[in-house]
Parts: C-alpha cells; structure tokens; sequence
C-alpha cells in the first residue's frame, strides 16, 4: 500500500472534510443536522439517514459524497464463525487452527 498511501487517508482527514459514518457504516459528507426523533427506519421520514451515534440526521438527497472504510485481508473472516476450526495436531499433543473452508 506504500505507492497508494495517498489514496487512503486517515479517519481524521475524512471528519476533518465534514464526513461522518452513518447507522449503515459508511462515511457521508453532506448537511448534518442534529436529531433526536424516532430511531428505527419505520417510524422517521423517508430517505432520512441517521449517524452512527444517533445524534445527527441527513437527508439522502443531502449527500454529496460517500466514503467507504478500507479493510484488511486479516479482517474479512473475523466475524464469521465458520471461517476456521480449531483442530487437534495429528500425532501430537496440541491444536492449531485450520481453515474451515477451501480457498
């Protein structure tokens, strides 16, 4: 990632340039308005999108630009509970783990 560093900046850059992450894990840039109406998507007006935190409110039609976090390999099997077992050595007295899947 050295040659393409500059096209990752750091969160900060990013909330410094006014996004924010939103209730769906992206990072909008647009007209955030403080919010304290209903939480779930069926009780608050249509095409309102909420922060992460709750506190703040954009309207889709408000959003000039979308970031997206960057993930690293090492990060895409962390939540899923089938993506290794942890296995007994053959022949020896130990367990290590194994891939649960081929790939």
């Amino acid at each position: 990632m050295t040659n393409d560093s500059a096209l990752f900046p750091p969160r900060w850059k990013w909330e410094d340039k006014g996004y924010r992450p939103d209730e769906y894990g992206h990072w909008l840039l647009g007209n955030w308005q403080p919010y304290d109406g209903p939480k779930s998507i069926l009780e608050r007006p249509t095409g309102l999108i909420l922060s992460a935190d709750g506190a703040a409110a954009v309207q889709l039609s408000d959003v000039e630009e979308v970031a997206l976090p960057l993930y690293q390999g090492a990060m895409f099997h962390q939540f899923d509970f089938c993506a290794s077992a942890y296995r007994r050595i053959e022949g020896k007295r130990g367990f290590k783990w194994v891939r649960a899947r081929g790939g």
